[in-house]
């Protein structure tokens, strides 16, 4: 692992739409990782989302059980497979595969220091992801959350969690 760890004050912070950009990047990758499957469900899909958006109980005779399952454990899978690789980039060089696309990284505040397994994954994402669940609270946590990026050091909630900040590369 190589160090990157630089003077506290030399880091120039990451903007927020490279931010935004980089969180965009790794949505569209984990549902494509996922897609193959999905396109595997097809029409068992289908029928369920139909079902769910008109409020109805779906007619389970009409679903192909056995593409619905492997589909399924496809679209499982391929998220599985992307989320070690953002889990191991995160805790090895506190990047995701979009921050490292446009050149930013997570580093600890006090001191540019690797942020590691606890600071750039537990308690920057799971804390933050468990606090989201809470029902009504959690729609406001995410959104105050989010809104914290236009303070003046441009860090979200999640980042005063963590000890963390974003920084160019």
């Amino acid at each position: 692992m190589t160090s990157f760890s630089a003077p506290v004050n030399t880091l120039e912070l990451a903007g927020r739409g490279t931010r935004l950009g980089a969180f965009i990047i790794d949505r569209v990758l984990a549902a494509l990782c996922a897609l193959p499957g999905v396109l595997l469900m097809g029409p068992a899909f289908a029928t369920l989302m139909l079902a769910a958006s008109r409020g109805e109980q779906p007619n389970l005779e009409e679903i192909n059980a056995a593409s619905f399952f492997l589909g399924a454990a496809v679209a499982g899978l391929g998220w599985l497979v992307q989320f070690g690789v953002q889990l191991w980039m995160l805790t090895t060089r506190g990047q995701s595969i979009g921050k490292r696309l446009l050149n930013i990284r997570i580093v600890l505040f006090q001191d540019n220091a690797p942020p590691g397994f606890l600071h750039a994954w537990l308690l920057r994402n799971f804390v933050p992801g468990i606090i989201s669940l809470v029902p009504y609270l959690g729609f406001i946590f995410v959104l105050v959350d989010a809104l914290f990026i236009f303070s003046e050091q441009r860090r979200c909630i999640h980042d005063h969690i963590a000890g963390t900040k974003v920084v160019k590369v």
